[in-house]
C-alpha cells in the first residue's frame, strides 16, 4: 500500500463537515450529505461528517426507527462522483440484531462507495444529560485500517476521552485518527469565547497527536436538539500538536486542512514516544492484565513479585484517605459558591439566541 500520509508527495486534503441534521429525518439527511459530498468532493480527498449525522444525536427511544445497516447507508448515498472524495459518516447502525452508535469509512471507487471499515462506539455516556447506554449497544473493538491515503483509525466522541483507544490505534499503525463527535456545549467560563468542553477537546486532540505522532481530526455536530446546543468548533491537529484548522461556532460549513505526511516523520524523530511505547508494550500488557483482573475481582495477582502484589492488594490503605472502590463521586457545587455564575455572558446569549431561533424555525 502506498502510504500517502507517510511518504507524502501530495498532502491529503481533509475536510471536516460541520453538519446540522434534521432530527430523525434519515432520508432527508442522506440527501443533504450526498449534496455536500458532490459540492465539496472535488476540492477534498476525504470528507468527515459528525457523529449521528443521519438522524441527530438525541434520538433516545427513536434509535430503532432511525438506524440503518451499512449496506443501506451505501445505497442511500448513491453513486460516488467521478474523482470524488472518500467519506466518513456517523450514524446509528443496525448490526447483528443490535443497535450501535457507529461511524463508517466509505471509499469512492469505480463510481460507487465501498465500506472499508466500521467503528462502533465503545464508551456510551450515561450520566448527566446523556442516556446513550439505555438505547444503544457498546462496540467491542478498536483497530486501524488501510485506505488509499494511508492507515487510519476511527473513534466516536467519548472514545477519545479515554487515552487507551487512541494509543491502540497508534500502535496498530494509524497515521491519522478521525473522531466524529456530537458534544453539546457545556461550561461557559468568562473570557473564553467558546464553551469549556471545546477547550477540553483541544487538549485531548493535542495530547494524542503529540504522544503518538499522528494527525487528529475532531468533527463536531452543530444545531440544537431537545434543549441542548451543539456548538461546532471542529479541530485538526498536526503530529507536533500544532493547530492546523478550527471550525466556527454554531455554523455549518467545511473545515479544510492539508495533512503532509512528512510531518509525522519529523514529529516522531523529535519526540519518539510511540517508539518507546512499542518497546515497553510487553511489560505494560502484563501490568494491564493484572490491573484488569484486580478491577474485576479485587483479588491479588499470585504471579507478580511480592512488592507489586502488596501494592495491588485490595485492602491496601489509600494515600489520600479515600474510601477506595465504591467511593461516591464528589458532591456538586455549593449554593454559596458565587464563582459558578462567573460566566461568559455574551457567549451564553449567543447560545440562547441560536437555540430559540432553531426551535422557532423547527416548530414554525
Amino acid at each position: 500500500m502506498d502510504r500517502v500520509l507517510s511518504t507524502s508527495r501530495s498532502p491529503l486534503r481533509l475536510g471536516l463537515v460541520q453538519f446540522k441534521p434534521r432530527k430523525a429525518d434519515t432520508r432527508g439527511n442522506l440527501a443533504r450529505i450526498r449534496r455536500r459530498v458532490e459540492e465539496e468532493g472535488g476540492g477534498h480527498d476525504l470528507l468527515v461528517f459528525p457523529e449521528a449525522s443521519l438522524t441527530g444525536y438525541f434520538l433516545e427511544g427513536g434509535v430503532s426507527e432511525g438506524s440503518v445497516s451499512v449496506e443501506e447507508l451505501v445505497e442511500g448515498l448513491g453513486p460516488a462522483p467521478e474523482g470524488g472524495a472518500d467519506v466518513v459518516v456517523g450514524f446509528y447502525e443496525r448490526w447483528r440484531r443490535g443497535i450501535f452508535n457507529s461511524v463508517a469509512y466509505l471509499e469512492a471507487v469505480e463510481g460507487r462507495y465501498r465500506a472499508v471499515h466500521v467503528h462502533r462506539k465503545i464508551f456510551l455516556p450515561t450520566y448527566g444529560i446523556f442516556q446513550e447506554a439505555r438505547f444503544a449497544d457498546p462496540g467491542r473493538d478498536v483497530a486501524a485500517f488501510d485506505t488509499r491515503f494511508g492507515r487510519m483509525g476511527l473513534l466516536v466522541c467519548e472514545d477519545m476521552w479515554h487515552s487507551l483507544p487512541a494509543a491502540i490505534l497508534a500502535l496498530d499503525g494509524a497515521e491519522a485518527i478521525l473522531v466524529p463527535s456530537a458534544s453539546p456545549a457545556r461550561e461557559f467560563p468568562r473570557g473564553a469565547g467558546r464553551p469549556g468542553n471545546l477547550a477540553r477537546w483541544d487538549d485531548l486532540a493535542r495530547g494524542a497527536a503529540v504522544e503518538h505522532g499522528v494527525f487528529v481530526a475532531v468533527c463536531q455536530l452543530v444545531g440544537s436538539e431537545g434543549g441542548k446546543v451543539f456548538p461546532g468548533g471542529s479541530v485538526v491537529v498536526g503530529p507536533d500538536g500544532s493547530l492546523l484548522a478550527r471550525g466556527p461556532l454554531l455554523e455549518e460549513g467545511v473545515v479544510s486542512a492539508r495533512l503532509e505526511g512528512g510531518a509525522i516523520d519529523r514529529a516522531r524523530y523529535d519526540t519518539p514516544l510511540l517508539a518507546d511505547l512499542h518497546q515497553m508494550l510487553p511489560h505494560l500488557q502484563r501490568a494491564l492484565a493484572r490491573s484488569a483482573t484486580r478491577g474485576l475481582s479485587g483479588s491479588r495477582d499470585e504471579e507478580g513479585d511480592g512488592e507489586e502484589v502488596d501494592a495491588a492488594r485490595g485492602d491496601a490503605p489509600l494515600a489520600f484517605g479515600g474510601r477506595g472502590e465504591g467511593t461516591p463521586a464528589a458532591t456538586g457545587p455549593r449554593p454559596d459558591d458565587g464563582s459558578i455564575l462567573d460566566l461568559d455572558l455574551p457567549l451564553v446569549r449567543r447560545m440562547l439566541v441560536e437555540f430559540i431561533r432553531e426551535e422557532v424555525g423547527r416548530r414554525g
